[in-house]
């Protein structure tokens, strides 16, 4: 069947702000707010983005416990409810450090933004799943029919993984453009066979429409990755600041494991969640700790491996024409120094 041409995306240096999707997850329409209450005029706060996935609240519980004053370092965090306004604030030199996934990195890089991920906060475990409904369910049921995606990001790059695992192709499928948002209506209601979406749309799916889980990211370890990223300047003029940063989200990681219902009370107030919803939002993803973010940053030939990842992500983006140079994408774009690090105190 006729599949959607995808047009070309015009990539610019604020293409973080253009490149929009990804591990969007959540949007609202609400201006970004800091966390802590120091002031934004101090250039010597180093402010790191994050936004709504549940992979990176974690980041409030290190600013709200304490935890960046307790590891000796002048941090705060400042939240994004839409991710790709983050970026925009990244690339204007606002932000020190930035919340992306790892496939989100090649669109700026191919156009010569400085990105580089040190750290690995989560991979989707469960929490992103293309679902269908009308009858539908196995992935071959799913030859002739319309999908619904964000056309050129991740969730596009899941459903084609997916498709393709038994031996279907983007031409036997119509993909159709939707936000998640719109996807998890039109799946509930019926309008369209399948879609890729993510947690809250999940569960909300479940509950109120006839649908069929074919597929999730609990199948395939490492396809989606969810990183702290900064750049290389600022990697070689920070590293100690950086080190330190590392340690204050691991105490947070520890705060969780320790302090379940008190962390996830401090999370879910700051994704406006229930603290069910957002117990069950957890349950989607991997935390990584230390020893998982060393296995990570290892060579491998399939996606438990970043720079693995990385290179399917970039080949994807390119056949799509979302960037149409990927010369520049390698392991230059990946460094473990700072996990290494904190790796020996272990």
């Amino acid at each position: 069947m006729k599949k959607i041409i995808l047009a070309v995306i015009s990539i610019t240096v604020l293409a973080f702000s253009l490149f929009g999707c990804g591990s969007q997850k959540i949007e609202e329409e609400t201006s970004a707010s800091n966390d802590s209450t120091a002031s934004a005029d101090n250039d010597e706060i180093i402010k790191i983005g994050y936004s709504a996935w549940t992979g990176w609240y974690p980041w409030a519980i290190a600013d709200e416990m304490g935890f960046f004053e307790k590891e000796g370092v002048n941090a705060e965090t400042v939240y994004f409810p839409v991710y790709s306004d983050q970026f925009q604030a990244y690339s204007s030199g606002n932000l020190d450090l930035v919340s992306i996934s790892l496939c989100d990195m090649v669109p700026p890089v191919s156009s010569g933004v400085d990105v580089v991920g040190f750290l690995v906060n989560d991979n989707s475990y469960g929490g992103d799943c293309l679902m269908a409904t009308n009858g539908i369910t196995k992935l071959e049921d799913l030859k002739g029919k319309t999908i619904a995606v964000e056309i050129g990001c991740l969730s596009h790059y899941l459903a084609l993984h997916a498709i393709e695992s038994v031996g279907l192709t983007e031409n036997d499928v119509t993909f159709t453009n939707m936000t998640m948002a719109d996807a998890s209506t039109a799946l509930i209601s019926g309008q369209i066979d399948a879609a890729q979406i993510c947690e809250p749309y999940v569960s909300t799916a479940e509950k109120e429409g006839n649908v069929t889980k074919l597929f999730s990211t609990k199948e395939t370890p490492g396809l989606i990755p969810d990183m702290t990223a900064t750049s290389s300047t600022f990697m070689k003029e920070h590293k100690d600041d950086l080190i330190k940063i590392t340690k204050a989200w691991y105490d947070a990681m520890d705060y969780i494991q320790n302090h379940r219902d008190e962390a996830v009370k401090i999370m879910a107030e700051k994704a406006g969640t229930s603290d069910d919803e957002f117990n069950t939002m957890l349950d989607g993803i991997k935390l990584f700790s230390v020893e998982d973010n060393l296995t990570a940053f290892e060579k491998g030939d399939d996606y438990t491996s970043l720079s693995y990842t990385l290179g399917e992500n970039a080949k994807f983006l390119n056949d799509q024409k979302v960037v149409d140079d990927i010369s520049m994408i390698d392991d230059s774009l990946l460094d473990a120094s700072i996990v290494e690090e904190i790796g020996k105190s272990k």
